[in-house]
C-alpha cells in the first residue's frame, strides 16, 4: 500500500426492494497507509461527510444498507461497514418516493481529455423535486451534494484522499490505473438509469 493507490468506495442501498449501488473512486493522499484501519476510517469519514448530502435530496423509501471501501492497487485490502438497520433518505414530502431508475443526476467534470466525464445517478428521488418530468430540487441542496462530490476526505485533520475519474477499462491494459483529479461536479437534473430499470438488472 502506498500513496497514490485507488480506492473504491459502494455504497450500496434499497428501494422497493431493488438492489441500487452508486461507485466512487479515491486516491489515497496522505504519506502513511492505507491500512485496513485506515479503509474502515474512510467509510466512516464518506458516511460522515459525503452520505449526509445524499440523504438530504433521497426519500425514505430507499435506505442505505453498507459501505465497502477496497483498495484495487494491492487487490487484497478492503473493510465493508454494514448499517445495523437501513438509513433512509430524509426528503420527507406528502408525494411518492419515484421509482430506483428516476435518479438526480450529477456530472464529474473532466480535468483532461484522457478520461471521460463521470456521473452519478442516486435514486431515492422524490415526487415533489420533480414539475412535468424537470427537476425543481432545491438549488441549495444540490450545492451542497455538488460540494460533497468534489471535497477530499478529511479525517478532521488532514486530507486522506482525494476523489477522481479512473478511466476505464479498470485496471487498464498492463495494469495500471489512469486516474485524474475532478475538475469540479455539476447538476445535470433529473434523469434515468437504464440498468436499474424491471428487466435491466439491478
Amino acid at each position: 500500500m502506498a500513496l497514490g493507490d485507488i480506492l473504491r468506495i459502494t455504497d450500496k442501498q434499497v428501494q422497493n426492494s431493488q438492489e441500487v449501488l452508486n461507485v466512487y473512486f479515491y486516491e489515497w493522499s496522505a504519506v502513511i497507509g492505507p491500512t485496513v484501519s485506515d479503509l474502515e476510517a474512510v467509510c466512516h469519514i464518506y458516511n460522515d461527510d459525503v452520505r449526509p448530502s445524499l440523504l438530504a435530496i433521497q426519500g425514505a423509501a430507499l435506505g442505505h444498507l453498507s459501505t465497502k471501501v477496497e483498495n484495487l492497487s494491492n487487490g487484497v485490502d478492503f473493510f465493508e461497514l454494514v448499517e445495523p438497520t437501513p438509513v433512509l433518505g430524509e426528503r420527507s414530502d406528502s408525494g411518492t418516493t419515484l421509482p430506483p431508475f428516476v435518479t438526480h443526476t450529477f456530472m464529474l467534470v473532466r480535468s483532461t481529455l484522457d478520461t471521460r466525464n463521470g456521473f452519478k445517478r442516486f435514486g431515492g428521488v422524490s415526487e415533489l423535486d420533480t414539475a412535468g418530468g424537470v427537476s425543481i430540487l432545491s438549488s441549495t441542496l444540490a450545492t451542497n451534494m455538488e460540494n460533497a462530490l468534489a471535497a477530499d476526505l478529511n479525517d478532521g485533520v488532514v486530507n486522506v484522499a482525494f476523489p477522481v475519474i479512473v478511466k476505464r477499462p479498470i485496471p487498464a491494459p498492463g495494469g495500471v490505473f489512469i486516474a485524474h483529479s475532478l475538475n469540479g461536479v455539476s447538476y445535470r437534473g433529473v434523469g434515468t438509469q437504464n440498468s436499474r430499470k424491471i428487466g435491466r438488472g439491478a
